[in-house]
């Protein structure tokens, strides 16, 4: 039975090849618009492309097909001209199938392209790349790389960032929360006082500093501002600098206030980069809860006329206040009037705030 089927099948393609035979069939013109399956290039998928796909097959002494006729043949994209493209069409025409393999391939790069110029992003520009590097060397294949090559690539910075280890490390807690943004948390009051040079600015002290590493720069030289002023730096310039990387040096800004460090760049292949790192301070005291006072007179102005007191946060003072001692009082010692008491306040737990 099935030798029957293909007995019928050969019969009918043979028929189809000695019609072709009579034909004149010119093949790709100087002027050809590129179609899977338009073998002769007059613009529409017909018989006549199957019969010149069969006389190739057999090889025929007046056919050859290459170049474009040949990829325009390869309609199932396995890089062979068959039977199995003759298959598809005839299905094709027939209204089997509404595309050829090849076709959806095509398709696929075509809207991977779109995406590209829509967004810019690196990853949709080399996905897309991929794709069309998987296109056979077709006229369609060389507009989609011309678009693709045409889109503005938003490069994107990639930063690490830690403590440079050596200012005030043991007094802040550093968390790169993702990509661009840095979470610095700490109490800034108690940052320890360094004497700052030319080299490690700001140039007033209590300074943090950071390590700030770009991998896709290295050695390379890098524009940074901050707020309206420019700096360029180049990484990994200085002695003990890994080659991606540059130190930031900067007073704290404490109280949910954040500084946006903005970066562009320019690499060796002329791939431009503008990114932003966002440095947040989180202000924190060193003790969290109620402060401790404890109260108790100054022991010199009229604390043996006086009882204090105290529970809790509540002081109580008692005595004959019309018979206290009159005291001269200086500059520094307020009221300026006498008959005054002194008291003494400790803050046990002090918030630097």
């Amino acid at each position: 039975m099935r030798i029957t089927k293909l007995a019928k099948r050969l019969g009918v393609y043979f028929l189809i090849v000695l019609w072709g035979i009579v034909l004149t069939m010119p093949l790709l013109t100087a002027e050809s618009t590129f179609l899977y399956g338009d073998v002769n290039d007059d613009g529409e998928v017909s018989v006549t492309d199957a019969v010149l796909i069969l006389r190739h097959i057999v090889q025929l002494p007046d056919v050859e097909l290459e170049g474009e006729s040949w990829h325009a043949a390869n309609v199932n994209s396995d890089n062979e001209v068959a039977v199995a493209d003759v298959d598809l069409i005839l299905g094709k025409i027939a209204g089997l199938i509404d595309f050829f393999p090849a076709e959806r391939d095509l398709l696929e790069a075509e809207e991977a392209v779109e995406k590209a110029e829509e967004s810019s992003l690196p990853e949709d520009v080399e996905s897309a790349q991929a794709l069309i590097d998987a296109l056979p060397p077709i006229p369609p294949r060389d507009a989609l790389q011309a678009r693709l090559d045409a889109v503005a690539v938003e490069s994107t910075l990639t930063f690490l960032v830690i403590s440079d280890g050596a200012t005030n490390h043991d007094k802040v807690e550093l968390v790169q929360v993702d990509n661009n943004n840095v979470s610095i948390t700490g109490d800034y009051y108690a940052l320890t006082e360094y004497p700052a040079s030319g080299e490690t600015p700001p140039k007033t002290a209590r300074w943090i500093g950071l390590s700030i590493r770009i991998p896709e720069l290295a050695n390379q030289e890098v524009t940074l501002t901050i707020g309206t002023t420019e700096y360029t730096v180049t990484l990994g310039s200085l002695p003990g600098q890994a080659e991606d990387e540059f130190w930031f040096y900067m007073n704290p800004t404490p109280g949910g206030k954040n500084q946006v460090l903005s970066f562009t760049a320019e690499d060796l292949e002329g791939k431009e980069y503008a990114e932003d790192l966002i440095l947040a301070f989180v202000d924190e005291a060193t003790t969290s809860g109620p402060l401790s006072i404890e109260v108790a007179s100054d022991g010199q102005t009229n604390h043996e006329n006086i009882t204090i007191v105290q529970e809790n946060n509540t002081v109580t003072v008692t005595g004959e206040y019309y018979e206290l001692e009159e005291y001269q009082a200086s500059d520094g010692t307020p009221p300026a009037t006498g008959r005054w008491i002194g008291f003494s306040i400790k803050l046990l737990e002090q918030d630097h705030r």
